[in-house]
């Protein structure tokens, strides 16, 4: 047999393999997310991510972006090593050779330890930035192609540039950490690829994201399941429901007529004032009240009785007196003086 035709064969083969495989990730998407992996950890009303237990003020299921962001990193990771882009020792030593694969988990990875990206820029900022700079990079004036912030997070006008991809990269890739531990060790360089391999490196809370919740062949949260994208509507709208209940709740059943528009966390603020004004002194009926449970009610004393004298709970964990009724209660002492 022709030596182009073994080798065509065996690459015929190997398409063939890999198209059952991508053909088997598909389908697993596509199962439930219920039951898929059991498991996995998801606690109701706790961060997916981290585990923390959520503000009722928060609807989402994630405590910040930064968890969000983390949970999408982990996923879009095993996504690929699912596919057979990664393998596990691409991504526990950072030895990607695709330039652009390694930008993209260079930047995933740096971003989902350091709390997420919060340089959000919309079409009509980019339109403003793209008309001041003339369309073209304001370092070498080429046809300019992203927006750049200047220094931090500053959604200012004046914090943006325009630079074209080549020195967008020069500039993030001098100015990361990795770049300047580099520089300094007179080693300077524009490849993502030994960027990615000085992060993995040097960053302990990036190896542990990776050894712990990338790596492992089943997911330890269901946030980190490519499922999670279905089950994430379900979730949402069972925690909105709970939270609405709360609400209702904390409000003594009367929720008062909001305006259109108010934020949630506006409306479980107003719940949280009313419910603390109307139980200052004493502790509500309401099992695991997030408003009580966090509170101290001054050492035992509790409200005023009636006649507007001081009245501690061992007063009150009397039978006779706190029925009102009993013998030794004032109502007896009063009918023994009528008779």
């Amino acid at each position: 047999m022709p030596k182009n035709q073994s080798t065509a064969g065996k690459r015929a083969r190997a398409a063939a393999r890999r198209g059952e495989k991508y053909t088997a990730v598909l389908r697993q998407r596509r199962e439930p997310a219920e039951g898929a992996f059991p498991d996995a950890v998801f606690r109701p009303d706790h961060c997916a991510h981290c585990g923390r237990r959520l503000d009722p003020g928060n609807r989402g299921l994630f405590c910040d972006a930064g968890c969000k962001d983390s949970a999408h990193t982990i996923r879009w990771t095993r996504r690929h090593l699912a596919s057979g882009t990664f393998t596990p020792a691409h991504v526990r030593y950072g030895v990607i050779r695709d330039e652009d694969y390694a930008k993209a988990l260079y930047n995933r990875l740096r971003f989902a330890v350091a709390g997420g990206y919060r340089r959000s820029t919309s079409p009509a900022e980019r339109d403003a930035v793209v008309a001041r700079d003339g369309g073209r990079c304001v370092r070498c004036g080429a046809p300019g192609e992203e927006v750049d912030h200047v220094r931090g997070d500053s959604p200012e006008m004046s914090n943006r540039q325009l630079l074209c991809r080549v020195c967008h990269d020069s500039k993030t890739q001098n100015q990361s950490r990795e770049g300047m531990r580099l520089a300094l060790r007179g080693r300077p360089t524009r490849s993502w690829s030994v960027l990615l391999r000085e992060l993995v490196k040097t960053a302990d809370p990036v190896r542990a994201l990776i050894s712990q919740r990338i790596l492992p062949p089943q997911p330890v949260r269901l946030c980190d399941a490519e499922q999670w994208q279905h089950a994430e509507r379900r979730l949402r709208s069972e925690r909105y429901s709970r939270l609405k209940d709360l609400l209702e709740d904390l409000f003594d059943g009367e929720v008062p007529r909001f305006a259109p528009h108010t934020p949630w966390q506006e409306k479980m603020d107003q719940a949280r004032d009313y419910h603390s004004g109307m139980y200052d002194e004493v502790r509500c009926d309401i099992d695991e009240c997030p408003e009580c449970s966090s509170r101290d009610f001054g050492g035992g004393w509790v409200s005023d009785d009636p006649d507007g004298y001081p009245s501690t709970e061992e007063w009150l964990d009397d039978p006779d007196v706190h029925g009102g009724y009993g013998p030794g209660s004032y109502f007896a002492h009063t009918m023994a003086k009528d008779d």
